[in-house]
């Protein structure tokens, strides 16, 4: 199994099992599966009064310049597993979109979400079974990460065994 398969895999699970917003998982997609920089390394650096901080791996600093991946030093990891439109973030550029749906399924409600034209679904994912529109509607963010997790997972080559 690829690094890469392990690690979306891995994030897949994670997700699965959230209940609700998670920072953690929020800095691994940021890092991991976007590949930003979460600045774990970082010096002092200027002189006198006008010191400040430079991240060792990317070039970010204090002062505003951004660094390699365009993020800048103080630039805070979006909330994925919180808001929809920070997880809207996470839908590739060249998609349709992303899609969902919430409806009463089974004495509950579901809220599905799919990326790419519904012709050639990939990442269909769904919330799990809730008791209200409200309730899904709060799980919408995690259900869209998710279903960008799917959608790299298809992505990738098969894997022979």
């Amino acid at each position: 199994m690829t690094d890469r398969r392990k690690m979306l895999e891995g994030l897949r699970d994670r997700l699965a099992k959230a209940t609700g917003p998670d920072r953690d998982i929020d800095k691994a997609i940021h890092g991991e599966l976007l590949g930003k920089c979460l600045h774990p390394r970082t010096t002092w650096s200027g002189a006198q009064s006008d010191t400040g901080r430079t991240c060792d791996d990317c070039g970010a600093d204090s002062w505003g310049n951004r660094g390699g991946d365009g993020q800048r030093l103080h630039d805070s990891v979006p909330a994925y597993t919180a808001s929809i439109d920070a997880a809207v973030t996470l839908v590739p550029t060249d998609d349709h979109g992303v899609n969902w749906d919430v409806e009463g399924v089974h004495g509950g409600v579901c809220a599905y979400v799919w990326l790419e034209h519904p012709a050639a679904v990939h990442g269909f994912v769904r919330t799990p079974l809730s008791k209200s529109r409200a309730e899904a509607m709060r799980l919408l963010p995690l259900t869209i990460c998710r279903s960008r997790i799917e959608y790299e997972l298809a992505q990738l080559p098969e894997e022979r065994t």
